[in-house]
């Protein structure tokens, strides 16, 4: 297994600000996911957890890292060739310490003998909430083997994601390069989809050009269940059954991402699907690509990160009553949120390892500031049920010094370009 000098580089970063926060008292416990089967004996392709492979880079189940006195200890399955001659080559303990630049690397059965050696003198634990079978059966195991004269289970058990994600929610220049290149990727998916569309085909048909799409350029998976939503169906929001055929005169919305070297890419397009829109879908469109404009002005280093989500809904508040929509004053659709018919989720998520990163959205209670290196989308849009459309309009951001990068700007947004491409 090849590790990159960037990737080596952002892993001892990585390993080291975890290990300073520990301190001497502190023990950090992470195991990797388990397989998970989808029928009869047959597993899922294998996906690791995602905190795992921020700190450790490691691409197997059954294993483990331990962080401890500025020391990471790692735990994996020994090399067995009768498992190998049916699955393939596992790395085992020794290689693993050499590629990947641990302190200790040890067999996997040798994890709860090392961890009740280290809880005598640990006063923290951190434990992965996020992975729930994980977390169990870790956590049970602490709980027995506690020490010091009195039950210290409750009180010394804390998340290890929250810990981690404080630093997962800023990007390094090497995760940046491969977000990039997700997004590229993602791009071009779109446009093939685009190219491809026309009445009387099936959704199912453009998520095969998009899959092959992601496929041929060396991102094997896609980062989330796609959709290709035609008509009314845009106005479900997480609909994924993609086997509608596709009617003449409709809107098809794509919501589309893929997953390169772990990292996701989060994009959608809205679109005719005869290549013209309609005088009320351009003006549909039209309102929700204003306010992505808008909303994009707000995400700068300093601003509030609920500040590019207000514009976004004070544009379309104020584009509802401009059409008749909602046949209220502007103040009035805002106050009583009225657009939440129309307009009923938020403008943006954190974008990483998993497409819904990790991070922190308020602190107090109160919206955190926007910071150089977060990744985030922005994707405001229109769902109208009685008119049978719906749509979205989603890029991925990076925020930086002289502001907001869209990464995903090879994708045509103006009318004009994508009538150009669907016909």
């Amino acid at each position: 297994m090849k590790i990159s000098k960037a990737e080596m580089n952002d892993f001892r970063i990585r390993r080291k600000k975890i290990l300073k926060h520990l301190g001497s008292s502190s023990l950090l416990i992470l195991i990797a996911s388990s397989e998970k089967e989808r029928n009869n004996g047959i597993n899922y392709s294998y996906r690791q957890n995602s905190n795992f492979h921020y700190l450790t880079g490691f691409n197997e189940p059954l294993s483990a890292v331990v962080f401890f006195k500025s020391e990471v200890h790692f735990f994996c399955r020994k090399k067995n060739k009768e498992y190998e001659q049916w699955n393939g080559k596992l790395i085992g303990p020794s290689m693993a310490k050499t590629i990947f630049e641990f302190n200790y690397a040890y067999d996997i059965s040798k994890l709860e003998d090392k961890v009740k050696i280290f809880i005598r003198s640990a006063n923290k634990v951190y434990l992965d909430y996020s992975d729930n079978d994980n977390f169990k059966y870790i956590n049970n195991f602490i709980v027995r083997n506690l020490t010091g004269g009195k039950n210290r289970s409750l009180e010394c058990i804390y998340d290890a994601n929250l810990l981690i994600s404080q630093y997962r929610q800023i990007k390094s220049s090497n995760e940046i390069k491969i977000i990039k290149k997700s997004c590229e990727i993602a791009s071009l998916a779109h446009i093939a989809a685009m190219k491809k569309c026309k009445p009387g085909i099936n959704e199912f048909d453009l998520e095969n050009e998009i899959c092959y799409t992601f496929g041929n350029y060396n991102a094997r998976y896609n980062s989330y269940p796609p959709i290709v939503a035609s008509g009314k169906n845009a106005c479900i929001l997480h609909y994924t059954s993609n086997n509608d055929i596709i009617k003449n005169n409709t809107i098809i919305l794509i919501d589309a991402g893929c997953e390169y070297k772990m990292y996701a890419s989060d994009i959608t397009r809205s679109f005719p699907a005869n290549g013209k829109f309609t005088s009320f879908q351009k003006d549909i469109y039209s309102l929700v690509l204003r306010a992505q404009s808008e909303a994009l002005k707000k995400m700068k280093i300093g601003n509030f990160i609920s500040e590019f989500h207000n514009t976004a809904v004070k544009v379309i508040c104020d584009g509802l009553r401009d059409l008749k929509i909602i046949k209220k004053s502007s103040d009035e659709i805002l106050e009583k949120k009225l657009y939440l018919k129309y307009y009923m989720h938020g403008t943006g998520h954190f974008l990483g390892l998993d497409v819904h990163d990790v991070g922190m959205y308020t602190i107090n209670d109160k919206p955190i500031r926007l910071k150089k290196g977060m990744v985030i989308t922005l994707e405001p849009g229109i769902y109208m049920n009685q008119k049978n459309i719906g749509i979205r309009i989603e890029d991925d951001i990076l925020i930086d010094n002289n502001g907001p990068v869209v990464l995903t700007k090879d994708v045509p947004k103006s009318i004009s370009k994508i009538e150009e491409i669907c016909s």
